[in-house]
């Protein structure tokens, strides 16, 4: 097995990071799309390259996700690390975050990427992913 040693955020650190001003957590995150990506992270556990993955259609809005599928390095969608379908439990405050990201989003339709990269037929980059959490750190101090 190929454990990693894994720091979690306190709650004051993810209320840091996830402020309830908008413009705050505009600031913090440049985009809605990018806190809710985040905030869906964070709060479910799911693994990024699950999260680059999501369809709307993969949301159940009573309180679910639905993990099947999993983003590739190579930019293609295939078959999740376990390649068993689960159904991850989305807290409250997270099926808000999505349903104001979806609010917004120019690509709603159900078999459509929730947080999609250069168009919206393309799954974001885990390097880009990588990338661009620090600067995010440093602007939430």
């Amino acid at each position: 097995m190929n454990s990693k040693i894994r720091d979690v955020f306190t709650l004051q650190e993810l209320k840091v990071l996830f402020p309830e001003d908008e413009r705050e957590l505009i600031y913090i995150w440049k985009h809605l799309k990018w806190a809710t990506c985040f905030f869906t992270l964070a709060t479910t556990g799911i693994r990024t390259g699950e999260a680059r993955a999501l369809n709307w259609s993969d949301v159940l809005w009573q309180g679910g996700l639905i993990i099947d599928k999993a983003a590739k390095n190579d930019g293609t969608i295939g078959a999740t690390k376990t390649e068993k379908t689960r159904v991850v439990l989305l807290p409250a405050k997270t099926i808000e975050m999505l349903t104001r990201w979806r609010n917004k989003s120019p690509f709603d339709q159900a078999e459509e990427l929730i947080f999609f990269g250069a168009d919206r037929n393309k799954v974001v980059s885990q390097p880009y992913l990588s990338m661009f959490f620090r600067p995010c750190l440093e602007r939430a101090g």
